[in-house]
């Protein structure tokens, strides 16, 4: 098959939240594109789901490395770290798919420890865990790093709402960051994107709109050309947020 037809061959990324919903997809598409996946959750058993379903598409064998971000510490983080560079030498790529959605309630009324387990998981782990890959990737450049963003600002969203807002400008403030390091060819050692998927048909979705119909939204697996896009090593985007 053709570079063309598997445009990040070579390529190894790790994806967050592949135990299903988007990041499962996202996992299987970037394998059907070429690359090497390196799936990460904390549900074993489904995480097994997405390798097979990720090795029956592509044509480089998937990896599997538990991480609960909820609970995962600096240590936990560096140990990934040191363990992708031992395995593979190179990483190009890194999807964070992981979200949690926690209380729809007003702000004066939000459960603490609710709010902390959702800042947690949906903004400081996976910025934590950026940086602890960014030398890995920077070192295997041209790299990628694409956040999934959202954007809820309205009332009730709580947590979710504002960490996904906090997200989105750490994605333009780490964008501006690596932008000065830049390869011969002017493309940013590592570029920093986000891609904002719309509604989708999966469980935080429904946990959302619990009295909307599943099938009116379109399957995550219809979302993830965007993800591709930015993890090629030809794409030069910095800073930007797609629309799927």
């Amino acid at each position: 098959m053709t570079d063309q037809l598997r445009p990040l061959q070579n390529r190894h990324i790790v994806i967050t939240g592949a135990s299903g919903g988007l990041g499962r997809a996202v996992a299987v598409a970037c394998s059907a594109a070429g690359a090497t996946v390196i799936l990460t959750g904390r549900k074993v058993p489904e995480l097994e789901k997405t390798y097979d379903l990720a090795e029956a598409a592509g044509v480089a064998q998937p990896a599997i490395i538990p991480l609960d971000l909820l609970s995962a510490t600096v240590a936990d983080y560096t140990a990934l770290a040191e363990q992708l560079e031992q395995t593979f030498g190179a990483l190009h790529g890194v999807v964070h798919c992981a979200g949690v959605l926690g209380a729809l309630t007003p702000l004066a009324q939000y459960p603490q420890s609710t709010w902390s387990e959702v800042f947690t998981t949906n903004l400081h782990a996976p910025l934590v865990l950026t940086q602890m890959l960014l030398p890995l990737l920077q070192q295997s450049a041209p790299a990628s790093v694409v956040f999934t963003l959202d954007k809820r600002l309205s009332a009730y969203w709580g947590a979710y709402g504002l960490s996904k807002a906090a997200l989105d400008g750490a994605v333009q403030m780490l964008a501006d960051e690596c932008d000065g390091s830049r390869l011969d060819s002017g493309r940013p050692r590592v570029c920093v994107n986000g891609v904002q998927p719309g509604p989708m048909r999966t469980r935080l979705r429904q946990l959302a709109f619990p009295g909307e119909l599943s099938e009116s939204n379109p399957l995550p697996e219809t979302r993830t050309q965007p993800y591709i896009e930015l993890l090629q090593s030809t794409d030069h985007r910095n800073g930007e947020t797609l629309l799927a």
